[in-house]
């Protein structure tokens, strides 16, 4: 349902005006097509045509304005009420996004979703960024979220990249012992042990970007494989979601060399718990 909300229908006063204001503005077209062409009998009927149009708009536009202050009371009482808050976690779950959590605040992975009734606001964060809408409605702003998530998703993944970033912290975390399991979660402190980077790169993108690594069938990088495994400790894991949203719980990690002799030639596939 186009409008407001899922559950406040729009005021058929609105459907007018809507209307009129469509007319009214087709017959200004009208006057300016005849005042171009020095078309009198064109023009005076037009006037004629716009005067009774702008008349019946006011008149309604004068009877909408008595009620829209209670309108607006009513769709902020919604917007705080036991009903709104199913309808939007519901919206939420129907697209089939990654999203755990409860209203007014939902994880997203790796978004963080807050919503804002006092202020008519929904903020949709990474880190230090954020993207902001005032369309509360449960099945725009759930639409709104998707669009966001799809961007991110569709976005190139720097593999490479970030397989460089986890062998360059590894050697500190084994004293150069390859091969060494290690967790996951001293990995990220290490990439971020600086403040403002761990503000840029905050935890969640760190467990999104672990979950489309290992969407690949085989992670290697530079003549190293990666492994990665399940801690024991299941506070000490992250579950991470693939795109195609399977879900699993790792927390360690352990790389070692490929031997030079089969590098090439065997194919090397991620190791199962």
């Amino acid at each position: 349902m186009s409008g407001i909300s899922d559950c406040i229908v729009r005021p058929a006063e609105l459907e007018q005006l809507l209307k009129l204001s469509q007319k009214i503005r087709t017959g200004v077209q009208r006057l300016k097509t005849a005042s171009d062409q020095l078309n009198m009998r064109d023009y005076r009927r037009t006037i004629t045509d716009l005067e009774q149009d702008i008349g019946q708009f006011w008149g309604i536009w004068q009877e909408f304005i008595g009620i829209s202050q209670t309108f607006a009371e009513q769709m902020q009482e919604f917007l705080h009420s036991a009903d709104y808050a199913e309808r939007m976690t519901n919206a939420l779950t129907s697209v089939k996004i990654p999203c755990t959590g409860d209203f007014p605040n939902y994880d997203i992975p790796p978004f963080k979703l807050s919503i804002k009734p006092n202020q008519s606001l929904a903020k949709l964060s990474l880190g230090k960024k954020s993207s902001q809408t005032h369309a509360l409605a449960p099945t725009i702003l759930a639409d709104w979220v998707v669009e966001k998530y799809k961007a991110l998703l569709n976005r190139p993944f720097a593999q490479d990249r970030f397989c460089k970033e986890l062998l360059s912290v590894y050697p500190y975390l084994t004293q150069g012992n390859w091969g060494t399991l290690v967790p996951l979660q001293e990995v990220y402190k290490l990439l971020t042990l600086k403040t403002e980077t761990r503000q840029e790169y905050p935890e969640s993108h760190f467990i999104f970007d672990l979950g489309r690594l290992l969407d690949q069938y085989e992670i290697t990088y530079a003549g190293y494989y990666f492994d990665f495994s399940s801690h024991k400790e299941t506070k000490k894991n992250y579950t991470v979601i693939n795109p195609q949203g399977r879900e699993k719980a790792i927390g360690m990690m352990s790389i070692r060399q490929i031997p030079q002799e089969t590098q090439d030639t065997t194919p090397i596939q991620q190791g199962t718990n």
